[in-house]
């Protein structure tokens, strides 16, 4: 089955031009204004984008939360030690369990 993920109306849309989501975007802000605190990382690449990303969201002083199932890389092994670094810092949890949380 292939899923296709796009904006819905209400969606708040940040491009990201580094490695990191925080850099060159008002998305500490935005998180900041509105007291939320714990950030939830889906996306490409694991081992790029989404690590850097959470490791700077941990140093801001945000919870990052890592869907291991909604993370990808076109290098599996360095998507494998990505998510494994991950696991020692934050809560690295799957698709599911994030809909368990929130139901």
């Amino acid at each position: 089955m292939e899923l296709i993920v796009q904006p819905q109306p209400n969606d708040v849309v940040i491009n990201k031009n580094t490695w990191s989501l925080f850099v060159g975007t008002n998305v500490e802000l935005l998180l900041r204004n509105s007291g939320r605190y714990t950030v939830v990382f889906t996306g490409i690449a694991t081992d790029i984008g989404v690590e850097t990303s959470a490791r700077h969201a941990y140093a801001l002083g945000f919870i990052p939360v890592i869907i291991s199932d909604a993370v990808s890389s076109y290098d599996r092994e360095a998507h494998e030690r990505s998510l494994a670094n991950m696991r020692r810092f934050f809560p690295v949890i799957t698709a599911d369990e994030l809909a368990r949380y929130w139901s």
